[in-house]
């Protein structure tokens, strides 16, 4: 059999295919897992099959990880995590001033199907503990995480993590963590709402890139900020928001 027959594949291995179906493709926000458009610098959850090995391989920011790479445009991306059915993979920030752009994935040297998905200036999702709806992952003024059980009090302050912010003030190579102070932050504008309402602007003590496509948010919670064990948390950057089912918990 000639090395590069088209039998060279066809026992036991399939090709990497990203999931295609009548309604889209499978790339998702990381945060949030919805679908739409991608950004620059966002984490995304590519979904299909024979994607990675059978058992997930988790590291640091690499473009090669368990016999998966993927190509974003044509940029070779960096990867956290490769399985099977799933890759989490950041977005790089030469996608910028595109309308759409191309994925595809290797896995142990085969191609895959190529995807073609839209690009946006941002796409913000906040990281719960659900992967989607209810929880953020938040932490309170005493270093604890948020909680029905554990909410936090009026007048002091959370932080909480998202990712999907787009282009930030300071030029970065893919891959590359940001150091501080001071950290990159968005260059479109970031605004925060608790419960429907507009948290004033000064309320927001800080937005800066403090993981490669993690952007932190420490928020002070205003004196009259709804209370509950699930008050929705919403995060706008530039024209797009996050869910609306992201939940913290005030008293």
């Amino acid at each position: 059999m000639e090395a590069g027959s088209p039998e060279r594949f066809s026992r036991g291995t399939t090709a990497p295919q990203i999931t295609v179906t009548g309604t889209g493709v499978g790339v998702y926000n990381a945060a949030t897992f919805q679908a739409g458009g991608i950004a620059p610098n966002e984490f995304i959850s590519l979904k299909g099959t024979g994607l990675g090995p059978a058992t997930g391989v988790s590291s640091g920011m690499t473009t090669q990880l368990g016999g998966s790479s993927v190509s974003i445009g044509g940029t070779a991306a960096f990867l956290t995590y490769s399985q099977d059915g799933q890759i989490n993979v950041l977005v790089p920030f030469r996608v910028s001033g595109l309308q759409n752009t191309t994925i595809q994935v290797q896995y142990n040297g085969q191609p895959g199907n190529t995807v073609t998905v839209p690009v946006v200036p941002s796409s913000p999702g906040i990281f719960t503990q659900s992967y989607g709806p209810g929880q953020a992952w938040i932490a309170n003024r005493d270093g604890t995480f948020n909680s029905a059980s554990n909410p936090a009090a009026r007048g002091t302050y959370v932080a909480f993590w998202v990712t999907g912010q787009g282009l930030v003030n300071t030029t970065l190579g893919d891959g590359t963590q940001p150091t501080g102070p001071p950290y990159p932050s968005p260059m479109l504008p970031v605004s925060v709402s608790l419960g429907g309402s507009a948290v004033p602007a000064a309320n927001l003590a800080f937005d800066g890139l403090v993981y490669c496509g993690e952007v932190q948010i420490n928020l002070l919670i205003p004196a009259k900020a709804p209370t509950g064990s699930a008050v929705p948390l919403v995060v706008t950057i530039g024209g797009a928001s996050s869910r609306t089912d992201a939940t913290i918990a005030i008293q």
